[in-house]
């Protein structure tokens, strides 16, 4: 057979392309994990300062996607609807991690892609229930691993955080993570206090309303029921909801540096802090910039969240707009609530102080972007969308009213109320909203607020909230906003906690279900709303995104707690 000089070289370049081939390893392909959106009212607080330093160190976590998610109504609803023949039966923290521990194929082929990238195994740890893999390492070394570009940015508060634009992952394992931290997030928590700046006392209530007191307090506040329009104390909860006097009747709430002698505060960040019994902690790790652990052998933190014997009862802030995070890095914290609850933990947040606007009081214009209070979209705000909270609105006495006059909505700020653009309806709430859109619907259509009719709505209940007596930095004031409400429902849990366990019995846990099928428990807000961006919604009969069910008395929640197993 003849062969022509052309298919002669074909064949020889063919033949040789094939052997450079058969030595040379396919280079693994990288995607797009996840993408910063620069339309979002977060980023635009923050001022990139330059490059973060490639020597810095990092701990990284890459959070793996968990199984049986899916069941969390389920799981819930065993444990907590007061119909169920499991009700109380909490789980063990053993038990929620081996029901949501990623797939052993998911953490295999995530180590070994670190591995395969020359990350050193000892750089690398986990926790014990393996939903985040965490590289103590550089920020250069994740640069490199993410095909990432890490920058400085600043806010106006002196706080500092490093954060890219985006991040890939290989393409094989993308499907086993949920996100990586700290990537696109922007999450105040995640930041440090730049060197020279003083940390303000008591952040969290930034947000909420404080008025100066003389130094010596109101005389008779701590006693008296006459001054519960004007300054709220012991004396005033005990008549408004039959609270017992807390404190030996001390009448105040004392805040030093995020404690409390009211309920354990929860700053949920991630996966890993709950209450190690020092006050405040976080659900996440922390790792801000620069991370001060050591590299070689650092240790990974405490164990996840699932892992704790955590305290019966977190009130946490009402922390930002629902749409501030991806709804990865969201869904991922409202999922370790619902974990908190299945381990008999009540997780309570204040619904916010800005009414149907988000946290700083802004709205969404058309474009995606800031609008000022007065008009735009309604902005949800987190973590009240998530289920597993119980949302706590904010109710006042009328001006010169006393503790027999029904309350109405909190009038000197907005309390905060709405329906989420993230987290679909629970079961437990659908009779109630249902019934609400039958008899009052807004009328707002689709570009006001998500009006589908199948997402959470938020609050659940309403208290006081404006001018409760407190001490901040050993200073008389009043302070005002659903962080008081959020609070004092917080403290009623605590003591009926008290008087189960008395009995044998355990925490109360989640209560959203016991509260939705217990109306007579409250008595409705019908006066007032919550407003922002040019509108809001109203106060009505039954439940509604103002005051949710309304305001409630300790002796009877208690009772029907008390008659639960």
């Amino acid at each position: 057979m003849v062969f022509s000089m052309a298919a002669w070289l074909c064949a020889v370049l063919s033949v040789a392309t094939l052997v450079h081939g058969l030595g040379r390893a396919e280079t693994p392909t990288k995607v797009v994990h996840e993408k910063r959106n620069t339309v979002t009212r977060v980023h635009d607080k923050w001022i990139k300062k330059g490059r973060a330093e490639a020597s810095a160190p990092l701990t990284l976590r890459i959070g793996l996607k968990q199984r049986n998610l899916e069941r969390a109504e389920e799981f819930m609803n065993a444990v907590s609807h007061p119909r169920s023949e499991t009700y109380g039966k909490h789980w063990t923290p053993e038990e929620v991690a081996e029901a949501f521990a990623p797939s052993d194929e998911a953490v295999a082929e995530t180590e070994q892609w670190l591995i395969d990238e020359g990350i050193a195994t000892e750089l690398v740890s986990k926790g014990s229930d393996r939903a985040w893999i965490r590289l103590h390492t550089t920020v250069g070394v994740v640069e490199t691993l993410l095909d990432a570009v890490y920058d400085v940015y600043e806010n106006e508060d002196g706080l500092q955080i490093i954060a890219c634009g985006s991040y890939s992952v290989l393409a094989a394992i993308r499907g086993h993570i949920d996100l990586i931290v700290p990537t696109v997030q922007f999450d105040e928590r995640e930041s440090v206090w730049k060197p020279g700046v003083e940390k303000p006392n008591m952040k969290g209530l930034s947000s909420a309303k404080i008025k100066k007191l003389p130094p010596s307090g109101i005389p008779g506040v701590d006693s008296s029921e006459s001054f519960c329009s004007d300054v709220m104390a012991s004396a005033c909860l005990q008549a408004l909801y039959n609270m017992p006097m807390v404190k030996g009747g001390a009448g105040e709430l004392t805040l030093e540096n995020n404690s409390t002698d009211m309920p354990i505060f929860l700053d949920v960040v991630g996966d890993v802090f709950c209450d190690s019994g020092r006050g405040a902690t976080g659900l996440f790790s922390h790792a801000g910039y620069p991370d001060q652990a050591a590299l070689p052998g650092a240790p990974a933190g405490p164990p996840p969240c699932s892992l704790y014997r955590t305290t019966g009862v977190i009130v946490l802030p009402h922390r930002n707009s629902e749409d501030a995070f991806p709804a990865s890095y969201q869904a991922r914290q409202c999922s370790e609530y619902m974990k908190l609850g299945l381990m008999g933990v009540t997780v309570v947040s204040g619904s916010g102080d800005a009414g149907t606007a988000g946290l700083g009081g802004q709205c969404v214009g058309r474009d995606g972007t800031d609008t000022p209070g007065e008009y735009g979209r309604f902005t949800p705000v987190f973590p009240n969308t998530c289920p597993w909270i119980t949302s706590v609105g904010g109710t006042a006495l009328p001006q010169g009213g006393s503790v027999g006059d029904r309350e109405i909505m909190a009038y000197e700020f907005q309390s905060g109320g709405g329906f989420s653009d993230m987290f679909r309806q629970p079961a437990y709430q659908a009779n109630a909203v249902k019934k609400y859109y039958d008899d009052h619907d807004p009328g707002y259509d689709a570009s006001q607020y998500n009006n589908s009719r199948r997402v959470r709505g938020y609050p659940d209940v309403a208290l006081a909230s404006q001018n409760y007596q407190a001490v901040i930095g050993g200073e008389k004031v009043a302070v005002s906003g659903t962080w008081v409400s959020s609070s004092i429902l917080g403290e009623m849990i605590l003591m009926i906690n008290r008087e189960r366990t008395k009995v044998g019995k355990g925490p109360v846990g989640f209560m959203n279900t016991v509260l939705y099928e217990h109306p007579e428990l409250f008595v409705d807000v019908v006066k007032g709303g919550s407003r922002g961006c040019g509108f809001g919604f109203d106060a009505v009969d039954g439940w509604d995104p103002a005051s949710g069910l309304g305001t409630t008395d300790y002796e009877m929640l208690k009772k029907v707690f008390m008659a639960l197993p």
